[in-house]
């Protein structure tokens, strides 16, 4: 029998005992003799070993993938509840016609049938391969839907080291796969959408351009009747003078706006080319009150501008700054 007993140190050991009775002439029993063996360390070795088989099944139940073993035929031993999720069905323990994988087919990723002798399963059971990881298979269930899974086999061996099962891990791609196709679809998507706004680019600088162009042709016009009207300034009163001033330089001036969407690299890069010089600060804020006067009047708004005495002169693009 088996039993504890308290040590000299107080703690508590394991002994294995075997006594057979010794009798005198009259049958009744003299003596025993019998041995105690100390099975402490084989006590704690085997509930080390049970503990390790508990936290096993625990990570065997609860894992994240499908778990099963199988025997040398194949014949499936134990599996875990994702297992039975992923064949859409609970195998019958030791059922022949369920071997590998639970009456399910499997097939290539290109779609090519694999046999039982060739599966995964079978060939690492053989020793033709000694474990196999991350191989991608089509996995058909009875309801005839299919999933691509990830195959793990590794080969359970006996103390001889010889081959008695193995155990295989599945893991579901279905997600991952329709996370992919979805990841192409956004893709072509995108390149669509992004062939579309080159298209509309190159229509908006094409449009651009022709407007330029077609803007020039009558602001010419204007300034060449301007120029004639200026040079004829002996004709004119000085508020004449003044009225042709003002339109040469509004149209001088819009003339370097359409100058400047000709250039449509500089529109495109979005960092338009800066052309610094000395500007007379007085000159060009005249130049601007003179711009905005005539709208304003004719909105009734009156624009109250002092001018600025002193000559100031700073180093800046003159358009740009006007336009600001």
């Amino acid at each position: 029998m088996e039993h504890r007993i308290l040590r000299l140190d107080n703690s508590i050991g394991w002994i294995f005992s075997c006594a057979v009775p010794l009798f005198d002439s009259e049958g009744e029993i003299t003596e025993w003799f019998g041995t105690a063996t100390d099975i402490t360390d084989s006590k704690h070795h085997l509930e080390a070993l049970r503990q390790s088989e508990e936290r096993f099944r625990v990570l065997f139940e609860l894992g994240p993938v499908a778990l099963y073993t199988v025997d040398t035929l194949g014949t499936i031993q134990e599996f875990n509840r994702n297992a039975v999720a992923l064949w859409g069905k609970e195998p019958q323990r030791g059922d022949l016609s369920e071997r590998f994988y639970c009456s399910c087919k499997i097939y290539h990723p290109d779609g090519t049938f694999i046999p039982n002798a060739e599966n995964p399963i079978s060939v690492v059971l053989k020793g033709q391969i000694s474990k196999l990881y991350d191989v991608e298979i089509i996995l058909e269930r009875q309801d005839d839907s299919r999933i691509s899974v990830l195959v793990n086999v590794v080969p359970l061996k006996n103390m001889r080291g010889e081959i008695i099962g193995a155990m295989s891990c599945l893991v579901d791609l279905t997600y991952r796969k329709n996370a992919e196709i979805a990841l192409l679809a956004n893709n072509i998507e995108l390149h669509t959408a992004k062939l579309a706004a080159e298209k509309a680019n190159l229509a908006k600088s094409e449009f651009l351009s022709s407007m330029s162009h077609e803007l020039r042709t009558p602001l010419n016009s204007i300034l060449g009747f301007a120029q004639l009207l200026e040079s004829s300034a002996s004709f004119l009163n000085l508020s004449q003078i003044h009225n042709v001033e003002q339109i040469l330089k509004g149209g001088w001036y819009l003339l370097d706006l359409i100058n400047e969407i000709l250039d449509l690299a500089q529109i495109e890069s979005g960092n338009p080319v800066l052309i610094l010089g000395p500007v007379l600060l007085q000159e060009l804020m005249n130049e601007c009150s003179n711009i905005m006067e005539p709208l304003a009047k004719k909105h009734d708004i009156q624009v109250t501008y002092r001018p600025i005495t002193s000559s100031i002169v700073v180093m800046v693009d003159k358009m740009r700054l006007k336009q600001v």
